[in-house]
């Protein structure tokens, strides 16, 4: 029984999030900060997430997810028009304008990947933000390189094959906010000059002292 109930929980999220993702990417605009939200709510504990936890960290973090979103859009509508273009009529200086935007299709989708994790564990401005989505390579270059090809796959089915985002995005997202939090677990371990087990030890006493003292407010409450 028990099993079902899991597994029916993972198909309810599997389709809330999937409408969430596919809803907001109808409006174009808002796709970004959905995916920057989703991440945040992926990087919760399990026990502890909450559907709203998603517009919660939209919401905390507004001011950064609207240049970051405006940037982004740009690089990635132009480039894909770009290509779209460029690619049917290779010739001359076409051809090199086709590769920039090869390039740049590639930059935005590197900051895609990695982009929100930083958002939503830094507090950065937007030159921060771009320069922080390089060092995370630093992080783990395989780990980077997984976030990098689930977002390029939502990239390309999005331009070519749409209707396979549906089947698609929830597991691409949940793949993001897995390898980018391993990242962003080594980046913070750096900066705070601990090693990686030190640091996820401390967080989780963190945690359960939190949970504990929660207990007991709410068994002094009842008193």
């Amino acid at each position: 029984m028990k099993g079902f109930k899991i597994f029916g929980d993972y198909i309810f999220e599997y389709l809330v999030i999937t409408l969430m993702i596919i809803l907001s990417s109808l409006t174009v605009i808002g796709f970004v900060p959905m995916f920057v939200g989703i991440v945040a709510y992926y990087n919760r504990r399990k026990d502890d997430r909450m559907f709203k936890d998603i517009f919660i960290a939209i919401k905390d973090n507004l001011k950064i997810i609207i240049k970051f979103t405006i940037i982004e859009l740009i690089i990635l509508i132009v480039s894909i028009l770009n290509i779209y273009y460029f690619s049917a009529h290779q010739e001359g200086f076409n051809i090199v304008i086709l590769w920039l935007s090869y390039f740049f299709l590639f930059i935005g989708i590197v900051f895609l990947a990695h982009a929100p994790m930083i958002i939503i564990g830094m507090n950065v401005n937007l030159r921060q933000l771009i320069f922080n989505c390089f060092l995370f390579f630093f992080g783990g270059l395989l780990n980077s390189i997984i976030a990098i090809a689930a977002v390029a796959l939502i990239v390309i089915l999005a331009a070519y094959i749409p209707y396979l985002i549906i089947l698609y995005v929830y597991f691409a997202v949940r793949a993001v906010a897995y390898f980018t939090g391993k990242n962003f677990m080594v980046f913070k371990a750096k900066k705070l000059n601990i090693s990686v087990y030190e640091l996820q030890k401390k967080e989780n006493e963190d945690v359960y002292f939190t949970e504990l003292e929660g207990e007991n407010l709410q068994k002094w409450k009842s008193v």
